[in-house]
């Protein structure tokens, strides 16, 4: 029997949405232990431990010495091989080996599972689970045998910078200007350049274009640089400036020649994108030449449950079917190498001998599409049973190479596609509901599994200072309410730095009086600091700084994502300098 302190009804869940009485019945009130005399000390461990890696388990034990010198006691091990767990022919000894290693040492090593915002390592065993967008109306026109897509933008004002500043350069950003050294340009006699930038004010090249509403588009350009050490990035926002675009370019080296870059999108509601292309603090010299856009239709098309696909005239309204009229319609270049791919080159759909179609004549395609963000990630749909196998399974797995005292760290983590496709929105009002109850079930899961197991989950998709709110990226309306979701013995890793921590803090341990639906539950917190600061001493001290007054902080998690662990002492040691502090800031007796 599930226990309640752990997991709320689901009717509590959906319904506490519209009702704060109903919430008050479903949140029982909730206190803390005061914190401990020490503070808890963790680290995020980023790995593949496949055999095949050969820098493992090197890697990984000189880290965990080092940390283990320092104070920590607690690794959350951020590992796509923990996927592979599932596989039956997975070769753990490199796994094993760490995780032993660390026990050794008097570290414990938490896993982490229910990746759903970067799902490619649960999605890689099936296409399918992936969630969809859904894009409507696209136009066709009969020729021969064929659909051939109306592309409906018009084409980008001076792509390829022949006729000077025009289109591009209105936000008058220093730095960024016209090179007309046709050396330097990928094609003709001028191209845009944006010069070194030490003071960090935004550099982008900008244009606004004319779209049409629910429809995907497909943005193209070519760059180079020389000595580079930022990424490159791609924005697109809408109408009301929601993000309808965020990519970056990917880095294989400080210095690049001539590469093309592409990304695409789903224009939603908007009926016009601004397009922004450029870099913020950074050293190196980029150039950006022959920027095109244009309209394309069902690349990563999905056919699955709660994706339905419609071929219709627009004017009449006549639907055509799949068979008879149009041939089947997939993408045969869809998930290369077991993931989607943000472009490749999109299917022409094909008419058999059977059809209605007459030549010339325009006919519409509703369809759903996978839409990666943010280079490749792709979400798993929350809906998908088949996505709740596979964590049961992998929680079993975990049974066999993990202790249960470490818990296990739910990956939560920027959910930029949810809701979207039709099975998930017939079955709940609101993104936030169906994130509730996501996490009900595979906290139930877990509960099932190994009962009383302790959880953590990243903070972000729950909080509402940062991605819990209405227009998260692609997310439809609200992501608000997801925290009813929560059990109560959840342990947030709260990874909101800088202005907004504070606040972020105190929502979680409900001192936050507006949020809506009310949070008041009180939960433990880890803070998931350092963020790749470079200064470790600096960041420990402002984060618990930021934390004073608000009960229920266990300790920190040096989070690096770019395997930077040379301020692990430093930040180790301006913890535990600060943490009396905050101990008297929460406890009157001190």
């Amino acid at each position: 029997m599930m226990r309640m302190s752990r997991l709320p009804s689901y009717a509590c869940v959906v319904f506490a949405l519209f009702s704060l009485y109903l919430y008050a019945v479903c949140s029982a009130s909730s206190s803390v232990p005061p914190p401990p005399a020490q503070p808890q000390l963790w680290w995020y461990h980023r790995t593949t431990s496949s055999v095949s890696n050969h820098a493992e388990p090197a890697f990984s034990k000189g880290v965990i010495d080092e940390a283990r010198a320092a104070g920590y006691t607690g690794m959350v091990l951020a590992d796509n091989a923990l996927s592979d767990l599932n596989r039956p022919d997975f070769n753990t000894a490199t796994l094993k080996e760490i995780v032993s290693y660390a026990e050794s040492k008097g570290v414990k090593v938490t896993p982490t599972t229910a990746n759903y915002g970067y799902s490619n390592s649960m999605v890689v065993f099936n296409r399918t689970w992936a969630e969809a967008d859904q894009s409507v109306g696209a136009r066709f026109k009969v020729a021969g045998s064929s659909l051939l897509l109306q592309n409906s933008l018009p084409p980008l004002v001076n792509g390829n910078f022949e006729n000077g500043k025009t289109g591009w350069f209105s936000l008058n950003d220093e730095g960024v200007t016209l090179d007309t050294d046709a050396s330097h340009c990928h094609g003709g006699s001028a191209c845009a350049v944006i010069e070194p930038n030490p003071t960090g004010k935004p550099q982008r090249l900008y244009q606004k274009i004319t779209v049409v509403p629910y429809r995907t588009y497909h943005l193209r350009f070519w760059v180079k640089y020389t000595g580079l050490n930022s990424d490159i990035k791609i924005s697109g926002y809408g109408t009301g400036g929601i993000w309808r675009l965020m990519n970056q370019v990917s880095r294989p080296s400080a210095t690049q020649d001539w590469m093309m870059v592409d990304s695409t999108f789903i224009s939603f509601e908007s009926d016009t994108i601004s397009l922004y292309i450029g870099l913020e603090e950074h050293a190196g010299t980029v150039w950006v030449d022959d920027i095109s856009a244009e309209e394309i239709a069902l690349m990563n098309v999905m056919r699955r449950d709660g994706t339905p696909l419609r071929i219709y005239n627009p004017v009449n309204n006549v639907t055509y079917n799949e068979g008879s009229d149009v041939d089947t319609i997939s993408d045969p270049l869809s998930f290369p190498h077991g993931q989607y791919d943000i472009y490749h080159t999109p299917p022409v759909p094909k008419l058999p001998a059977s059809t209605k179609l007459t030549q010339g004549e325009i006919v519409a395609i509703d369809y759903y599409a996978v839409i990666p963000s943010y280079k490749d990630a792709t979400p798993a749909c929350m809906t998908e049973p088949g996505v709740l196998d596979y964590l049961r399974t992998n929680m079993i797995q975990f049974t066999k190479y993990f202790n249960k005292s470490s818990g296990i760290m739910f990956t939560y983590d920027e959910i930029r596609h949810m809701h979207s496709c039709q099975r998930c929105a017939s079955k709940f009002p609101t993104a936030g509901e169906l994130l509730a109850w996501n996490t009900q079930q595979v906290s139930n899961i877990a509960e099932g599994v190994s009962p009383g197991i302790q959880l953590y989950v990243w903070s972000d998709m729950f909080d509402p200072v940062e991605n819990a709110h209405d227009h998260y990226y692609d997310v439809p309306g609200t992501i608000a309410g997801s925290w009813l979701g929560l059990p109560d013995d959840m342990i947030i890793m709260n990874w909101h730095l800088g202005d907004g921590e504070s606040a972020a803090l105190k929502f979680f341990a409900g001192m936050d009086s507006t949020a809506s639906p009310p949070q008041t539950r009180t939960f433990q917190q880890i803070i998931a600091g350092y963020y790749d600061s470079h200064n470790g001493a600096q960041s420990a001290t402002e984060e618990i700084e930021a934390a004073h007054g608000v009960p229920g902080l266990l300790g920190v998690m040096y989070t690096t994502w770019g395997n930077d662990f040379s301020q692990l002492r430093s930040y180790a040691d301006a913890t535990k300098a600060a943490w009396p502090a905050y101990v008297k800031s929460v406890v009157t007796d001190v």
